[in-house]
Formats: C-alpha cells, structure tokens, sequence
C-alpha cells in the first residue's frame, strides 16, 4: 500500500518511466548510415547485413549509386557486420537480394549500374562469423558508420 505521503512521488517517478517508454528515451535500438567501400572505391550493388548484440539480423541495401547504406532496428552495442555484392549484369530479388533465382519472378529488377564499375568482393565478407567486421553503434542515429573493406 503507498501512504498518501509518498504517492506523489511514486506518481512522479511512475510518469517519468511512461514517458521514457512511449517517447523512445532508454530504447536500445540503433539506427545507422554510412559508405561502404572497397579498397577505397563505393561498392556499387549489393547490400549490408548487421547482427546486433541480441542475435537480431537486420539487412538494409546499398544505394546503386552512392555506395551509401540506411539501416534501422538494430540493438545498440557491437553489431557484426556482413556485406555481399552481386553481380549488377544479373537481375536480383529485390525482397532478398542475396538469393538469384528465376528472373521472371516479378519482385526482380536489373540494378541500374554499369557493371565496369562493379567489382566482386572477397567470400570472407558474405558472412558475419567470417568477415572480421564489427560497428560500435549507440542507441538512436549513428551517422557516418561507414564500412572500409580491403
């Protein structure tokens, strides 16, 4: 039972904690952006795979143009870090665009990218357990997260 004495503090505190809780402030979950490179060039095609630090895995494409990602729903803390890029001369699943299939599926597209500018990169990057990758990410917008492949 609360005494009437410690009620407005218990409302008080009790207010602060819904508030936190419905505005977002104390959420674990990050969000990032960044360049993903490729001995110094943008990859072109292919997409970014993050597994935060509660075994989530998030995927988010590369822009076709920039090299830049956007990626959201990750947990804040070290977050492995996977990236594939595939070949922009073959059509792609735009639901999951790690899986060639048949192209006549109608989620496919052709990547608007001049294959001379595409270059394959190293298997070891296709996976988080093998890629030696990792971002620090805190909870909110981490800007500039970009991804330096050698």
């Amino acid at each position: 039972m609360i005494s009437a004495r410690r009620f407005p503090v218990f409302l008080a505190v009790g207010t602060a904690v819904l508030l936190q809780t419905v505005s977002g402030c104390g959420s674990r979950i990050s969000e990032a952006d960044g360049m993903v490179t490729y001995q110094g060039r943008p990859v072109v095609c292919g997409a970014v795979i993050f597994v935060g630090p509660d075994g989530m895995t998030k995927v988010a494409n590369i822009d076709e143009n920039t090299g830049r990602y956007y990626i959201e729903g990750v947990g804040a803390g070290t977050v492995g870090v996977a990236v594939f890029s595939t070949d922009p001369a073959f059509p792609r699943d735009t639901d999951n665009p790690s899986n060639p299939q048949d192209p006549q599926k109608k989620n496919w597209n052709q990547p608007n990218v001049d294959r001379s500018s595409w270059r394959p990169l190293p298997s070891k990057y296709e996976m988080v357990h093998t890629s030696g990758l990792t971002v620090q990410l805190i909870p909110g917008l981490n800007c500039d997260v970009n991804i330096e492949l050698q």
